[in-house]
């Protein structure tokens, strides 16, 4: 990693918890980016093809034409994407009405942080400015984690280089900064951070110390949720020691002789709230063992075989199935015609029509007991009968 991308916008929330992490990283190599990267990347240059079709005067029909062609070849091309696109430009849209007249909008729009941050820079999906307001709107496709505008360190960091790119342009007219994540795979609720400039600017004096404590290193290790994108959470020590921490059991009372030595309901809680990092934590070790083994490396007491054989299937179906068809067997026999699922047609359809056609129609069995932790907003249920949890689902942390 170069030295002026140890503290980018979008590892925020690692580096402001784990201020050691950025120079722990630099020991491991970059990872290829995922699918579910690549995807991601694929749906921001189709929402960017819709944002400037509607708000750049100067990106022709051909532009979008040729851009959606392109993105339409990519073989992660999902119709799904168009779906989402235009959620996003029906929110784009109802933001710049929002202005007392036409804002300035702009899209892919890099902005540079090196005064804040040597070296640092990252690129907002897109900026509106008008009417003494900097409105700053990101994009996610994902669909597993939901990430909150309000008090978000990445957008924050954002809504400063944007302020600092643009300031030539509007001087010190603007006066207030708002921001506002859009994940339509995961939610139709838009909920926007909103400050003033000054407010903003405090927000960074606090970070400061901790930015510079990153950047210079060596930093302090603080494992917890953020490890999850880091490229050396599986050989950290620090996080090995908090996931298998016992030294609390250690230090509590003794049972008394006349009782059993049993868990307490405070262990039982607290064992709970550990119990998922573990898990991730094990898959992960496990994961990364696997790969050196392969690549050579010697693990004491470890090695890799090969697994289950794989599921039978033709090398070729067509020539199978017309062999098939010579030998008596019949067609029916060959295939099936099923109706496609529910989830495939409102994906086709869109969420917001299929209901409205078919919403008469479906039903939804109720959800099997499921154990959270107690600031989920759901509602308490309990239950007399045991045989009601014969199916006791179990939901990790987010």
């Amino acid at each position: 990693m170069p030295h002026a991308e140890l503290c980018s916008p979008s590892a925020f929330e690692r580096w402001s918890h784990c201020t050691a992490a950025p120079h722990f990283e630099q020991n491991f190599p970059e990872e290829a980016p995922s699918r579910y990267a690549e995807e991601g990347t694929l749906a921001h240059r189709i929402c960017e093809l819709y944002g400037r079709k509607k708000f750049d005067s100067g990106f022709s029909e051909a532009d979008f034409q040729a851009g959606m062609d392109e993105a339409k070849a990519n073989p992660l091309y999902d119709p799904e994407m168009l779906r989402t696109a235009e959620f996003y430009l029906q929110y784009l849209n109802e933001k710049s009405i929002s202005f007392p007249a036409k804002p300035y909008v702009v899209f892919e729009t890099q902005v540079d942080l090196s005064e804040y941050i040597p070296g640092c820079f990252g690129t907002c999906d897109c900026i509106m400015i008008g009417g003494g307001r900097l409105h700053i709107t990101d994009y996610k496709h994902g669909q597993h984690i939901r990430v909150s505008a309000i008090g978000n360190g990445q957008m924050r960091l954002y809504a400063l280089g944007a302020l600092r790119r643009y300031a030539a342009l509007f001087g010190g007219t603007i006066e207030r900064v708002s921001t506002a994540i859009v994940q339509p795979r995961i939610t139709d609720e838009i909920v926007e951070d909103d400050m003033s400039v000054d407010e903003l600017l405090g927000w960074w004096e606090e970070l400061k110390p901790t930015a510079q404590e990153a950047y210079n290193g060596p930093g302090t290790f603080v494992p917890g949720s953020h490890c999850q994108f880091c490229r050396g959470k599986n050989m950290c020590r620090a996080r090995a020691e908090g996931v298998l921490k016992i030294e609390d059991y250690r230090q509590r009372p003794v049972t008394p002789p006349n009782k059993l030595p049993s868990l307490t309901y405070d262990e039982i809680a607290d064992i709970l709230s550990r119990g998922d990092g573990l898990i991730e934590w094990y898959n992960g070790i496990k994961a990364h063992a696997t790969q050196l083994l392969l690549q050579g490396e010697e693990i004491p007491g470890w090695k890799v075989v090969e697994g289950k054989l794989g599921n039978r299937s033709f090398t070729n179906a067509d020539k199978a199935f017309e062999v098939l068809a010579e030998q008596g067997v019949e067609s029916e026999m060959l295939y099936k015609r099923e109706p496609k699922s529910l989830a495939e047609i409102e994906k086709m359809v869109g969420k917001k029509k299929f209901a409205e056609i078919a919403g008469p129609f479906i039903t939804r069995a109720p959800g099997k007991p499921t154990l959270v932790t107690a600031d989920d907003p759901r509602d308490r249920i309990t239950s007399t009968a045991a045989d009601d949890f014969a199916d006791i689902e179990i939901q990790e942390a987010s």
